[in-house]
């Protein structure tokens, strides 16, 4: 066992089994640590079990962040006042909108049954929860490393699905956009308006830092119906470089979870832009993290993984020779399943482990 290696592990989700043989996989790799990006709760059968292996084994507090299905275990789903068919629709939009608990994990019927039947289980173990809850949003380890589960925007954690470089440069630095002849071009073929895109062409070259001070300035410029059409459009070709949100020079790996799929970019610094390539992520093949590129890696899902790959998700850092790995795990998926069953969960969330998806 090196103490230099650490598992990076997120999205357990309370499948017990999936987290046991994860563990015990990182033990047979050498790690001596464990870094957990939340999501220790919801949709699968077990949540008692996997707080209690987690706390016996991942027992730096600093780096154990609380993922969006963790922190909804702060809302009695019993205190929810019942929905009045009779609403009318708006009445009722602003209600899911205020309820804390669909803010935290959507409105969709499985997720919220799985989220009762656990808060449930953990009803009768709140010492495990508040213990859960005591963690926090985002922690900064050795200067170098930012953990957060989704993505975090002017210091505040968000539970964004970070799944390409838009998402990147928004999440964790300071996305710069500027409208060039490119640009107004593919607006054009696009069938947007000759009179928006004049109107586009007059901030032609400027450049904008931020993604809010980039939408403020739209709004101004060609009024919200047009950017709502085409907003995707302008600022997916209207990306031009990023700036570092962070001041810490050295901070340059950051680690997310939230998306269930394994991910890596890597920044790189070109004159006066970071261009973001994505890296094949191999299992059991180690990618060196050059202290010269900026590093964004999701570990995947242990307990419910969705690239198509049952397998439990995690990777290795190894903190000495600055290198990360992924593996993939099997474990006794049936019989998570059958006890998934015997707790009537939906039948959705039962069948999606075997698929992987």
């Amino acid at each position: 066992m090196s103490d230099s290696k650490v598992a990076i592990i997120s999205d357990v989700h309370a499948n017990y089994q999936a987290l046991q043989a994860a563990l015990s996989h990182a033990d047979s790799q050498g790690a001596a640590d464990i870094w957990f990006l939340g999501d220790a709760v919801g949709y699968g059968p077990d949540p008692h079990r996997c707080l209690e292996l987690l706390q016996k084994q991942a027992t730096n507090q600093a780096a154990w962040i609380l993922g969006n299905h963790d922190e909804v275990m702060r809302y009695n789903p019993n205190n929810k006042p019942p929905i009045d068919e009779e609403e009318n629709n708006n009445h009722h939009y602003l209600r899911i909108q205020a309820d804390p608990i669909t803010q935290h994990i959507g409105t969709g019927t499985d997720q919220l049954t799985a989220f009762r039947i656990n808060y449930e289980i953990l009803d009768a173990f709140t010492d495990s929860r508040d213990f859960l809850l005591s963690h926090p949003t985002t922690s900064k380890i050795d200067n170098r490393f930012f953990l957060v589960h989704g993505g975090v925007r002017s210091g505040t954690p968000t539970t964004t699905y970070t799944t390409d470089r838009i998402d990147i440069a928004n999440e964790f630095l300071l996305p710069v956009y500027k409208i060039t002849k490119p640009v107004l071009k593919k607006l054009e073929s696009r069938g947007i308006q000759d009179e928006t895109v004049k109107q586009l062409a007059a901030l032609k070259n400027r450049e904008i830092i931020g993604e809010q001070e980039f939408m403020d300035l739209l709004k101004k410029t060609i009024g919200d119906k047009q950017i709502e059409e085409h907003i995707k459009t302008i600022q997916d070709n209207a990306f031009f470089t990023t700036k570092k949100r962070f001041n810490e020079p050295n901070l340059n790996v950051f680690f997310f979870g939230h998306t269930h799929h394994p991910t890596c970019f890597k920044g790189v610094t070109r004159l006066d832009r970071m261009e973001f390539l994505t890296h094949d992520f191999e299992p059991g093949k180690e990618i060196p993290l050059d202290d010269d590129k900026v590093w964004f890696l999701n570990p995947g899902s242990v307990g419910q993984p969705r690239d198509r790959d049952c397998r439990a998700s995690y990777l290795v850092l190894d903190r000495k020779e600055h290198t990360v790995q992924l593996h993939r795990v099997e474990y006794n998926i049936r019989g998570v399943q059958k006890q998934m069953e015997r707790l009537a969960m939906p039948i959705n969330l039962i069948s999606r482990l075997s698929k992987g998806r």
